[in-house]
């Protein structure tokens, strides 16, 4: 086994590259990749971290999660947005869990929520009339947050939720991703003393969890009185239902709260950062947005269209996974080694830090041409066959892909195909469009797009 060491920067003492991190979190790592190769190595204050770049070290990672790699220390501070849910938990609790919930979010099961998908899309079109109609622009990332979210609750709690009462935690969600994004990277300072001094940033966090936490238990206590209302395939219900195979039991209370928070919080920002970045990216390219638009004409009607008709939007698929190459959602992930760990000729010592960077692979110039340029026909099959397997993992990969991911494809293309059907989008003169590395990469001021009706 090999035992030297990787190349990377040196960094200042004490604190390692944090402050290049914490300058240009992006720019650091894709620099980092470019200058020192596949398997880079620096310190993080105290931690020891390697940022893999190379499709099959990223695979045996995946492959190993939860055997010889799992979530480390950094993930324990999600728990405190996410409770100890799936996103966060390791080993056989995690086994366990998994085995509960895939069912329920299979590809054959999530078209049974299309009525939803669809309708909450039709409702936030008709919504913005009155900025379409006086030339106003529609702030899109935001649109595609409080959209997705509609559809999540519902999804969760069943269609006869009152919606209304979450409407007031979309800043509650942006400041809990802000900051949790913020304390990852402070974590090795001084042993995480800055993430528990009751500063106020640190107080306008937990007061954001707070919200969050009594808005699920509203939706549960909501959702409880209308349990009668025929509405059994609302997540809650289903999850509530699920016995595990291999021991016979099902979700505690607790569980089941942590979860559905998970999916609350977690799958609801992917979804919509994603889908406002393909809005940008459609807005900036015309050709590609008329690709999409006449597919679109060709293959939906005025009715309500059926999974089987969505399936066929292949270019518009092809457009959403282009642009979360270029913009992923999520765009670096950790694990931890349980020992030292061999791969790619260096060795991972336990306890360190592994970062597997979607935004850095899906740009690397070794699988990509012309890595920059938004082009949607890469993912064609022709061309998609012959790429490896984890030069594109914007949803993980190994026993930990996500679980969402059926429910999240289906509402991109449903929700794209509809706006685009119905809009010409077009930015905003005065639009400064940024990415900004809070947990989930978005939109630093928002997307401002003219939306003109067709």
């Amino acid at each position: 086994m090999e035992t030297h060491i990787a190349p990377g920067p040196a960094g200042w003492p004490g604190v390692g590259v944090l402050p290049a991190v914490i300058r240009d979190t992006l720019g650091f790592f894709t620099t980092t990749a470019a200058r020192y190769g596949d398997i880079a190595r620096f310190r993080g204050g105290r931690e020891t971290c390697h940022l893999i770049s190379r499709p099959d070290a990223i695979g045996q990672v995946y492959q190993a999660d939860t055997e010889r790699y799992y979530k480390g220390k950094f993930y324990r501070l999600l728990s405190a947005a996410l409770g100890d849910g799936l996103v966060t938990r390791n080993g056989d609790a995690w086994r366990r869990q998994r085995r509960l919930m895939q069912p329920a979010l299979r590809k054959n099961r999530v078209g049974a929520w299309l009525d939803i998908i669809e309708a909450q899309t039709d409702a936030s079109m008709d919504a913005w009339e009155p900025a379409t109609t006086d030339g106003r622009p529609v702030e899109m990332a935001g649109e595609m947050l409080n959209l997705v979210q509609a559809i999540i609750v519902r999804i969760l709690f069943g269609r006869g939720v009152n919606y209304a009462a979450t409407s007031v935690i979309a800043d509650a969600v942006k400041d809990i991703n802000t900051h949790l994004m913020r304390q990852i990277i402070r974590q090795p300072l001084f042993g995480g003393l800055l993430n528990r001094l009751p500063s106020p940033a640190n107080r306008r966090f937990h007061g954001a969890v707070c919200r969050v936490k009594d808005t699920v238990a509203s939706l549960l206590d909501q959702s409880a009185r209308h349990r009668d209302s025929g509405d059994g395939d609302a997540l809650l219900m289903v999850f509530q239902a699920a016995r595990d195979r291999e021991i016979g039991d099902g979700m505690q209370a607790a569980e089941l709260r942590d979860e559905l928070v998970n999916l609350f919080l977690a799958g609801h920002e992917t979804t919509a950062q994603a889908l406002a970045w393909t809005f940008y990216f459609l807005a900036s390219h015309p050709d590609h947005a008329e690709q999409v638009r006449a597919e679109s004409d060709r293959v939906l009607s005025d009715a309500p269209g059926t999974a089987e008709q969505y399936d066929q939007l292949v270019y518009t698929r092809q457009a959403i996974d282009e642009s979360m190459r270029l913009m992923p959602p999520i765009f670096m992930v950790s694990r931890t080694p349980m020992a030292d760990e061999p791969l790619g000729g260096f060795v991972m010592p336990k306890d360190s830090l592994v970062i597997l960077s979607p935004y850095v692979m899906h740009r690397h110039p070794a699988y990509w041409d012309v890595p920059d340029r938004f082009d949607p026909s890469r993912f064609a099959p022709d061309r998609s066959d012959t790429r490896p397997r984890h030069a594109y993992f914007p949803f993980g990969g190994g026993p930990r892909l996500c679980l969402g991911m059926h429910l999240a494809l289906l509402e991109m293309v449903v929700i794209v195909a509809r706006v685009l059907k119905n809009f010409h989008l077009t930015l905003a003169p005065d639009a400064r469009v940024v990415p900004e590395p809070a947990l989930i990469l978005r939109p630093k001021y928002g997307l401002r797009l003219n939306a003109q009706r067709r």
